[in-house]
């Protein structure tokens, strides 16, 4: 019966002292600790931890381990402030206990990385107060650096295959933005091309004389095909318009924003025009009134011959022009 104690009693310290070792070899092969104050002094400080480097995706787990002689207790400063590279620091005071003459204190640290580092320990104060004096003792640790993870070793050797780049047709989606960009920069270019048209049409009319603008305006006028068309209320509203913009060009009335009675009144105080001209200029408007407004009927004939009244009364016929010349053009 003794025996079978006896034997029992050295297997199970042999298995304990199998798992220390293994927990040395561990700690050694694999983790780390960084001394915080120097070896000679009365306190130690160290700050050790399980795994080899810090973790760019895990929390960090560590230890914060204080020695000193004597009994007492320790008191530290807030150690969320004293790291540097980690989003997010928690500490818990495990356990001080007085062992073999000497005080020791033991924090449990959770550091969570927030980036690539470095990651540090900047340097804090400890304070030792002994249990029967009251006295205390401040010391300053040594600032560290966290090791970080060896970096991966550069491949070696050709790959294993390779790379040929080969066309994808592109999707609808893509070739319909295409389609709208193209169609987008055609639009844009035929405003563009208008806008220049416009201006140069623009300048060359402004440096024509009075009558020669007038007889440009008549001959877009008839180009337009409104007499074959029959379409006369459009026509004599286009001819009415150049003899207005003529006299508002060449005298300077306000022929564009007037009725033909304000405008007919205007003329009988200006001394430029004689009766004769102010009659001509009235059977002129009045009949363009009466197929405008009144929607009276008109011929080809008649329109040719409101042509030829046309000139007459911006005084084009003393040019050498005549209306059928101008209606052949």
């Amino acid at each position: 019966m003794d025996v079978k104690r006896t034997c029992g009693h050295s297997q199970y310290v042999g298995r304990t002292i199998v798992v220390l070792v293994g927990l040395i070899l561990v700690k050694v092969c694999y983790g780390f600790s960084l001394p915080l104050l120097p070896a000679d002094g009365t306190i130690t400080a160290t700050f050790d931890s399980p795994v080899s480097a810090v973790s760019y995706d895990k929390p960090l787990v560590a230890t914060l381990t204080l020695s000193a002689p004597g009994e007492g207790s320790f008191r530290l400063t807030d150690l969320r402030g004293r790291f540097r590279g980690f989003s997010h620091v928690e500490d818990f005071e495990a356990e001080q206990e007085f062992v073999d003459g000497r005080t020791q204190g033991v924090w449990r640290i959770r550091l969570t990385p927030s980036g690539l580092g470095p990651w540090r320990l900047l340097p804090f104060a400890v304070c030792f107060v002994k249990g029967q004096t009251g006295q205390e003792q401040t010391v300053v640790t040594q600032a560290v650096k966290l090791p970080v993870p060896q970096s991966l070793p550069e491949a070696e050797g050709a790959p294993e295959c390779e790379l040929t780049p080969e066309w994808v047709p592109p999707g609808w989606q893509t070739l319909s933005m295409w389609g709208l960009l193209a169609a987008g920069g055609l639009c844009l270019l035929a405003g563009l091309w208008w806008i220049v048209h416009r201006i140069r049409r623009t300048l060359h009319e402004r440096m024509l004389s009075p009558e020669a603008r007038a007889e440009e305006e008549l001959a877009r006028l008839l180009e337009r095909g409104w007499i074959a068309q029959g379409a006369f209320d459009r026509f004599y509203t286009g001819l009415t318009g150049v003899v207005r913009r003529y006299f508002e060009r060449r005298y300077h009335l306000r022929a564009t924003r007037q009725t033909s009675e304000e405008f007919l009144a205007a003329l009988t105080q200006d001394v430029r025009f004689s009766v004769e001209d102010r009659r001509a200029l009235a059977d002129f408007l009045m009949v363009a009134d009466k197929i405008k407004f009144a929607h009276a009927e008109a011929t080809a004939i008649e329109a040719e011959q409101a042509v030829v009244s046309a000139r007459e009364v911006m005084l084009l016929r003393g040019r050498g022009i005549s209306g059928e010349t101008l209606l052949n053009a």
